[in-house]
């Protein structure tokens, strides 16, 4: 009985884990033939807009991708930004060219990479929009840049397009699935 029990206790974290979603995903691009890793939890920024309606919200998703070109590596944070309610003036494409990651006392600017996903090494969109109408975005980025974000206690996004409500604040922390993704990719 005692072993029975010693056994169960043993397997258990491994029938736990069995059945739970990987952090890091990839897949070989079949258009462009480059294999392309990407992080299956992002960040995820919110900012509410009280003043144009009840729950009226904008939601930034960022996730870490590298695309493989034959050895050459290069690393992009790509999401969606998506607004729930009434819009808040902008449209989502301008206030995506530009985006500033506030991590403790750091900034980091980053430009939208400004040209299409095919140009970029992408067939397709890597992953589904997460609602209706989410605009695509899509930033070059380095992996010590990633490094410094899953070290960060505070973290935010300024969106300096909006003149009126440029700051967002972390909403889901997947910096779990960053820290995964640097271990695959670049450890």
């Amino acid at each position: 009985m005692v072993r029975r029990l010693f056994a169960f206790l043993c397997l258990m974290p491994l029938a736990a884990d069995i059945g739970a979603a990987p952090l890091v995903r990839d897949y070989l691009d079949e258009t462009t033939a480059i294999s392309v890793t990407y992080v299956t939890t992002p960040l995820v920024f919110v900012r509410e807009h009280p003043s144009l309606g009840v729950n009226v919200r904008e939601y930034l998703s960022l996730a870490p991708l590298e695309l493989n070109a034959a050895g050459r590596e290069t690393y992009y944070l790509f999401g969606y930004l998506w607004h729930t309610g009434a819009a808040s003036g902008e449209s989502l494409e301008t206030l995506a060219r530009e985006l500033v990651i506030l991590g403790d006392d750091r900034r980091m600017r980053l430009q939208g990479v400004g040209r299409s996903l095919r140009q970029a090494g992408l067939g397709g969109l890597p992953w589904p929009p997460p609602a209706p109408g989410a605009h695509p975005v899509m930033y070059s980025i380095d992996p010590e840049a990633l490094y410094y974000l899953t070290a960060t206690e505070a973290l935010s996004v300024e969106l300096p397009a909006d003149r009126f409500e440029p700051l967002m604040s972390l909403w889901h922390d997947g910096r779990d699935g960053i820290r995964e993704f640097l271990r695959t990719t670049v450890d």
